[in-house]
């Protein structure tokens, strides 16, 4: 009942408030109310009803679409594991929407889960290059090259890379003194950290 209540109060709000609007100020508002709703839809286990809410509008705005929108298109269809609904998806997205590195570290986290380590690693060694890295994203690539083993010139250039975009914290310190444990350096900053 809560959720029709909230429904309800959302299509009011938006009708009320698009009585002025410019078309792009109308399609932002539409996709926030969306993106809400299907969140909603997510939280209660209406996994259907959310992706049916993203899907339609995605297919309404078309080439004005929401990068987010496309985004949690794409998360709904992992987790239905729509493999090819999910791929177009990320595809659409890179394509697009190239700024927006999420699609990238979705598609490496799905060759992940299909067990596609080379060309996972090969996206998260995409994803290393560019400005919008993140630890996270270093921790992940390190973690494969350590699984494959006769990486160690590969990780430490991971962790110099990381040091060098500032990621001063406890996992990659700790990383640096597993690599170098003569690093008398970063062992004090660590210390100074915990």
């Amino acid at each position: 009942m809560r959720i029709i209540h909230i429904l309800f109060s959302f299509l009011f709000l938006f009708l009320f408030s698009c009585s002025s609007m410019s078309d792009v100020e109308r399609r932002k508002k539409e996709t926030d109310v969306a993106i809400e709703l299907a969140n909603l839809y997510h939280q209660n286990g209406q996994h259907d009803q959310e992706t049916s809410t993203l899907e339609a509008v995605f297919n309404e705005h078309g080439e004005y679409v929401d990068a987010m929108v496309v985004y949690n298109l794409s998360l709904a269809y992992s987790e239905r594991q729509d493999r090819e609904k999910l791929m177009n998806m990320i595809a659409y997205g890179r394509e697009h929407f190239p700024a927006h590195l999420r699609f990238s570290r979705l598609m490496a986290q799905t060759l992940l889960d299909e067990g596609r380590k080379e060309d996972a690693i090969k996206e998260y060694e995409e994803l290393e290059k560019s400005y919008g890295v993140t630890e996270d994203d270093i921790l992940k690539l390190i973690a494969l090259y350590e699984e494959e083993g006769e990486r160690e010139n590969d990780i430490k250039r991971l962790l110099e890379s990381a040091i060098e975009r500032g990621f001063l914290t406890k996992a990659i310190l700790t990383k640096i003194i597993e690599v170098d444990s003569k690093n008398e350096e970063y062992k004090l900053l660590l210390n100074n950290i915990i």
